[in-house]
């Protein structure tokens, strides 16, 4: 299951790795660190994107969801820096679109660090689209709508729910 965005304010971008939450605000150059578990307590502000990084204990195979509408919103920062770590490998990245090349989930495909990719966009990136015909990366096509539900539900601890999306499709039959 991803972790769901967390609605922080109108001006700042999100990167959710798993049990923790990185907040970058577009109005200050501050970081925050935040465990979802306590998503009130336990803030921690750190200098940087790659201290918030060295905090999460592992960085292969997580789940990461990307905030932002296109290239707006996007946390480049944070992806910049998760697209050069070492610890990163094998993501699964949700994200409603596959950025483009050199921006936003770009970043991490161009790196070769993204193994899945669910997104409801996947036009305007020419390497996702070599990655994919070459069998190294594995794309998820999923209405936007969708992606939010998902992400909203995994938080709310709802294993699952019904959406009209596919009912009375050959893929509503598995």
């Amino acid at each position: 299951a991803l972790t769901p965005l967390q609605k922080i304010g109108r001006h700042a971008s999100f990167c959710h790795c798993r049990h923790y939450a990185y907040r970058f605000s577009t109005t200050t150059t501050t970081m925050t660190a935040t465990n979802d578990n306590s998503f009130q307590h336990n803030r921690k502000v750190v200098s940087s994107a790659r201290e918030a990084l060295q905090r999460v204990p592992s960085l292969h195979g997580i789940q990461v969801a990307v905030g932002g509408f296109g290239l707006g919103g996007n946390p480049e920062t944070l992806l910049a820096e998760l697209s050069t770590n070492d610890r990163a490998s094998d993501l699964t990245v949700a994200s409603l679109t596959g950025g483009t090349d050199g921006h936003g989930v770009g970043l991490l495909l161009e790196a070769g660090k993204v193994k899945r990719l669910i997104a409801s966009y996947v036009g305007e990136n020419k390497y996702l689209e070599s990655a994919f015909f070459g069998g190294q990366l594995e794309i998820e096509l999923t209405p936007q709508g969708t992606i939010a539900q998902r992400m909203y539900a995994a938080g709310a601890g709802i294993p699952a729910f019904f959406t009209p999306t596919g009912a009375g499709t050959i893929y509503a039959k598995g």
